[in-house]
């Protein structure tokens, strides 16, 4: 059932240009506005800015990473910092970036919650993206509608809470729109879970909900314990074939986990439909979510 967004107001800090005597020409990556905004030319900074490199998120190329002060790069020439770019040599656009500091682009993401919680909602507080008190095999999903089937999505999960076993933090791409089960639709997902009834320790898990299809890779223990924090990129293209990625980072172990469908048999059905970002019975908190499609 849809449940609905509760709004805590963020308090916003300085700009961050004024926090670090930055002036404009000595932001660290201004570039091409992201969102058409036609003050970004002269007025790059201020609030929100994921990053905290000084450029608000609506002008910077690259919002969830500080590429460092020589603007980035942008080899392939499609507006997509290196940094950041999911596909180097290929096109991309973002299609939306969520830093959740304020009510960017609201009304975009729709949010479920399944009747196993009731009264439980996600919350947007303080930059981040949170849901609590999930019960036990209780499914939360934040949908974007992409309606592409080339799609990146790209984010950070935080465990503030020491979850018990059987619990998942996660990813959706190539959501099916048809799905009869709108909290755990049909698609591609990467998902860091504790769901096996023999071992609680993490494994990175990439499937194509609910087909044959499943990679698995076991992880260490950090990577889903209190104090995590991991980047997830799942990357599914059309062409020139059916393919995803996934990668999960460790950033305080600083180790990196990959699964990749082209090493299999099986082939994921890419749909044009949406992603999303779930939890399944955790406490998570995720940072920010970036989407690319193709152009």
């Amino acid at each position: 059932m849809r449940r609905r967004l509760a709004l805590v107001p963020a308090l916003l800090a300085a700009a961050c240009n004024q926090v670090f005597g930055l002036d404009p020409t000595t932001l660290r990556d201004a570039g091409p506005a992201i969102d058409a905004d036609p003050t970004c030319a002269t007025a790059p900074g201020g609030e929100p800015d994921e990053d905290r490199d000084g450029v608000r998120d609506a002008c910077d190329p690259c919002p969830q990473l500080d590429e460092g002060g020589d603007g980035g790069g942008d080899q392939d020439g499609d507006g997509v910092a290196d940094a950041c770019d999911p596909r180097a040599g290929a096109p991309d656009q973002l299609r939306a970036f969520f830093g959740f500091a304020d009510l960017e682009r609201p009304g975009e993401l729709t949010y479920r919650v399944d009747a196993l919680s009731p009264g439980t909602d996600w919350v947007v507080a303080d930059g981040d993206l949170r849901i609590d008190n999930l019960a036990v095999d209780s499914d939360a999903l934040a949908e974007l509608q992409v309606g592409r089937k080339t799609v990146t999505i790209d984010t950070i999960y935080r465990l503030e809470i020491a979850p018990s076993p059987k619990q998942g933090i996660g990813v959706w791409a190539s959501i099916d729109p048809t799905s009869p089960d709108r909290e755990r639709p049909r698609g591609m997902v990467l998902i860091v879970n504790t769901l096996s009834d023999v071992n609680v320790d993490p494994t990175l898990v990439m499937s194509d909900w609910v087909t044959p299809l499943a990679l698995t890779q076991p992880m260490a223990t950090g990577a889903f314990a209190i104090g995590a924090r991991v980047r997830l990129v799942l990357r599914c293209e059309d062409e020139p074939a059916p393919r995803c990625l996934g990668v999960a980072h460790d950033l305080i172990a600083d180790q990196k986990y990959g699964l990749d469908t082209s090493t299999q048999a099986a082939v994921p059905t890419l749909r044009a439909g949406a992603v999303g970002l779930r939890a399944f019975a955790v406490p998570a908190v995720f940072e920010y979510l970036a989407v690319y499609v193709d152009p």
